[in-house]
Order: structure tokens, then C-alpha cells, then sequence
């Protein structure tokens, strides 16, 4: 289905009172609400085994909607999966098969080995709200989960479409919102070792030192493979070539050659920084890192959990963690943690418990550090 063809049925068959609001998230390209309402619409909203034709037309056009954006947005998998479930739930939806039969053949798993539904039903759809330790970052989540855990814990399915783990991943964005975090946990979620690299750990103050010892690093990464390479401020350990001294560039040249076919080696490397525009371009080419994921300040549900995870243990009022969570937006990890710290504080000098009251007061006094648009200069 093309987007005209898919624009048209949205207009012509979806009730309006939802019609308005998927369209602004497809348009905007805001890939895991439109889903989610979509989800909402299938599953929640209509009742699933009603047979009303209204509400049987109505979960048709939304499932074969999800579907679509499914494949438009190259999770082919996950839309088998739910075109399997179609199927088995209505088998007289006769254009469920047809769709999952083409999918099937466009996927070309005809031509897998004699285990192909074994493969499958091995795979593990761990929805991504198992990221326990990191909150809310549902979308950040579920591409590293689609497009590296997957394929790093069940190579002979994704190897037979010809699909290897990424050469690298990029985490940019404001300080104090998560990446070094964020990568920690990834790693645990991959089951590998977890190193971190910081500037200094590859100073040296001889010349060509620093050359020296990013190629030892790497060796010694290929030895204990698989492994996750975490580089923090990568801005400062490959900078823009024509920007810098020759000593520099032969420190950028050296991470250019590391880098090159780097994932066959079982080395996943994950950088981070907060400016990505500071990083030389061949660096950031295809083929060195290939995934970039901007990590913004912590969403509604990141937000809410950690005010939680602050105020656990510590005398408080009810708290309207509702309003806090509205009232802190913007707001990094680092600076709803000052915030809650501030608040105990002045709690303990009084004598009183953490109320709401005092906490939004706290806020107000000390405002995010991020404005609308400093994000987007982070985001460019």
C-alpha cells in the first residue's frame, strides 16, 4: 500500500476521533505512538471478538494499518508475527493469508532450511518495556533491541537474510540525559563485557603515544570478544581532521582503520558525545557507525520513574507524581535528582516531611538548563 492509497483509507474508513491524531504522528514521523494507538485500537478501544461489522471493519482497517507502517518502517518480522496472529484468531480473514503468504515470499523464507519454524519459534519478541533499569525511551529501546540484540542472539535466522550486527552505534545529545547508562545496561542486555574508555585513558605524552595505544586497545578487545567498546566524549578522541594538528590526525586515522569491519570480530563499539558535530565525518560514515540515536532528556514516563527512584526511601507526603512530571519537562536525569536532593534538604531543616508543594517550589527555582531550541541545535 502506498501512502496516497494509505492516506485515502485513513480519511475515508478510520473514526475521526482517532483519524486526526494518527496522521499527526505518521506525519511526524513518531513511529512508536502511532502504534501504540493503533495497538489501543485493536486491542483495547474494540472488543476483539465482537461481531458487529462496524467494529469488525473498523479492527481490520487499524490492524492492517499497523501492518503496513510495520513494513514501510522495515520490521518485517514484527508484521509476520502479527499477520500469524490474524490469521489463527479470525481464519476467514482471508486477506490476513494472502498478505502473509506474499510477506513470506517476499522475506524469501521459503528458501531457509527445513527449521525455519523452529527458528522462529525460538525468537524471543521481548517487548522493550523489560529494559527495567532504563526508563521510558521506548523508541531508543526498541530499535537497539531490533536492530543489535536480535541479530547479536539469533545469528542463523538473521544470517540467512544476509543481516550482521551494526559497525558501530553513536549515542549524541545533552549531557546528564543517560548515554553512558544507557550503554552500561546494553551491554547487559547483550551478555558481553563492558569496557569504558574516557580521553585520558588514551593520552600519552609521546609522540604518536596515543596512536600507539587505540591500536593495543583493540587488539586486546579482539582477544576477549565479544565485547562492547564504550567510548565517552568521542568528540575529543577524533576531532575534525583539518581542524587539528597532524599528531591529531594520525590519532583519527588510526580509530578509522580499527573501526573498518569491526562487528565480524564479534567488537561492538558504542560512542558517545554531546556534540556530534565536533567528530571528524569519515569517522561517522556508514561502515564505522552505522547507527546514531540522539538520547534527549528523559520523556513523561522516564520522568515519572525517576522522581520515584529519587524520592524511594525518604520521608515524604503524598506525592502528586502526576503534576511533577508535567512540571519537569526538559529536565535531564542529573537535574531531577538535584531537584530532589534540593528538596530534601530544605525538608530536613525544617523538620517535615517531602511534600509536592516543595518539591514544585524547588523547581521553579531552578529551571531546566535546556530550552526548546538548545535541543534542537543538539538534535542538528
Amino acid at each position: 500500500m502506498n501512502k496516497r492509497k494509505r492516506k485515502r483509507l485513513i480519511q475515508k474508513k478510520i473514526s475521526p476521533h482517532w483519524e486526526k491524531i494518527l496522521s499527526k504522528y505518521i506525519s511526524r514521523n513518531r513511529k512508536y505512538l502511532a502504534l501504540k494507538l493503533l495497538d489501543n485500537v485493536i486491542v483495547n478501544s474494540l472488543p476483539l471478538f465482537a461481531n458487529t461489522p462496524v467494529f469488525l471493519e473498523e479492527r481490520r482497517v487499524a490492524l492492517l494499518l499497523r501492518i503496513e507502517l510495520l513494513i514501510e518502517w522495515n520490521r518485517e518480522l514484527e508484521a509476520l508475527a502479527w499477520l500469524c496472529l490474524e490469521c489463527e484468531l479470525n481464519p476467514n480473514n482471508k486477506l490476513a493469508f494472502l498478505l502473509k503468504d506474499q510477506l513470506i515470499h517476499e522475506l524469501n523464507l521459503s528458501g531457509l532450511a527445513e527449521n525455519k519454524k523452529e527458528l522462529f519459534n525460538k525468537l524471543d519478541y521481548t517487548s522493550d518495556t523489560e529494559w527495567k533499569e532504563v526508563t521510558g525511551m521506548r523508541a531508543i529501546k526498541t530499535r537497539l533491541m531490533n536492530e543489535v540484540i536480535k541479530p547479536f542472539k539469533y545469528p542463523v535466522l538473521y544470517g540467512a537474510y544476509q543481516i550482521s550486527l551494526p559497525n558501530g552505534i553513536l549515542f549524541y545529545g545533552p549531557p546528564g540525559c543517560g548515554k553512558t547508562f544507557i550503554a552500561r545496561k546494553f551491554a547487559s542486555k547483550l551478555g558481553i563485557t563492558f569496557i569504558e574508555i574516557k580521553p585520558g585513558d588514551l593520552a600519552s605524552i609521546y609522540v604518536h603515544g596515543t596512536q600507539e595505544k587505540i591500536k593495543e586497545l583493540f587488539e586486546s578487545a579482539r582477544k576477549k570478544a565479544p565485547v562492547l567498546l564504550f567510548f565517552d566524549e568521542f568528540d575529543a578522541l577524533a576531532p575534525h581532521r583539518d581542524e587539528t594538528s597532524h599528531h591529531y590526525s594520525a590519532e583519527v586515522n588510526e580509530f578509522l582503520a580499527q573501526l573498518d569491519n569491526l562487528s565480524s570480530k564479534d567488537v561492538l563499539v558504542v560512542a558517545a558525545t554531546n556534540y556530534i558535530s565536533r567528530i571528524d565525518k569519515s569517522v561517522l560514515r556508514p561502515g564505522r557507525f552505522d547507527i546514531k540515536l540522539f538520547i534527549p532528556p528523559p520523556d513523561y514516563e522516564g520522568r515519572k520513574e525517576a522522581i520515584l527512584f529519587y524520592l524511594q526511601n525518604r520521608p515524604t507526603e503524598y506525592i502528586d507524581i502526576k503534576r511533577l512530571t508535567e512540571y519537569t519537562e526538559n529536565y535531564t536525569y542529573a537535574e531531577i535528582k538535584n531537584i530532589i536532593e534540593i528538596a530534601a534538604r530544605q525538608a530536613v531543616n525544617k523538620l517535615e516531611k517531602i511534600s509536592t508543594d516543595l518539591i514544585i517550589d524547588v523547581i521553579l527555582e531552578n529551571p531546566p538548563s535546556l530550552s526548546d531550541d538548545e535541543l534542537e541545535k543538539y538534535k542538528k
